[in-house]
């Protein structure tokens, strides 16, 4: 049978459907096989005595496709597969040449690069999620490199300075990066784990 998805909440996993013959039917995200079933999405599904099983997305609104880039841009909440961070991946570098040529004559240069650290830091805290870690990793690396960039340039005076210290904390620091990097194209979890339920599929986006 083929309908379209008329509400669907995220937190409690339950959403309400319309048939093409204009029944209405609730179904749990356990039910869908392929995607996020938000309202407006187009779906094909089976139907038994009342009960709605194997839910296919087959077409999703501009409208929800906004709110889902929206999503993977600017929040925290919820996972993202490897294969979604790859292919960000991929559009950053293309992209970065030219915003940083346009930041170059751009007045508001720091306003761009806070922007892009923003938004690198939303997308890979997703990905830390998939694997089961958890995102004030990246805080940490990026307070430590604040503090490596300030000791280097001697911003930040330390009463004792040492090679033994700087090394120490150029160690640390090389340390955090490589757990980072681990974290970011490690395999995600299977299952549901403490941010929600795995991607690519309709239990994608959590809200805890």
């Amino acid at each position: 049978m083929k309908g379209v998805v008329l509400d669907f909440d995220v937190k409690s996993n339950e959403g309400i459907l319309r048939a093409d013959d204009g029944r209405r039917y609730a179904f749990n995200a356990d039910a869908c096989k392929n995607d996020v079933p938000l309202a407006g999405c187009a779906v094909d599904f089976e139907e038994s005595f009342g009960a709605v099983s194997d839910v296919f997305v087959t077409s999703v609104p501009k409208s929800v496709l906004a709110d889902r880039l929206f999503w993977f841009l600017f929040s925290f909440r919820g996972r993202i597969s490897r294969d979604a961070f790859l292919a960000f991946l991929a559009g950053a570098i293309c992209i970065f040449p030219l915003l940083t040529v346009f930041a170059a004559f751009s007045p508001v240069v720091l306003f761009l690069i806070f922007l892009a650290v923003y938004i690198g830091s939303c997308v890979a805290v997703k990905r830390f999620h998939d694997t089961g870690t958890s995102g004030w990793w990246i805080g940490a690396v990026l307070f430590v490199s604040i503090c490596v960039l300030a000791v280097l340039t001697e911003v930040l005076s330390l009463p004792f300075r040492s090679p033994i210290l700087i090394y120490a904390v150029l160690t640390l620091y090389g340390l955090l990066v490589l757990f980072c990097l681990y974290s970011c194209f490690a395999k995600g979890d299977i299952g549901e784990n403490a941010y929600g339920k795995e991607p690519a599929s309709c239990r994608t986006i959590r809200l805890k």
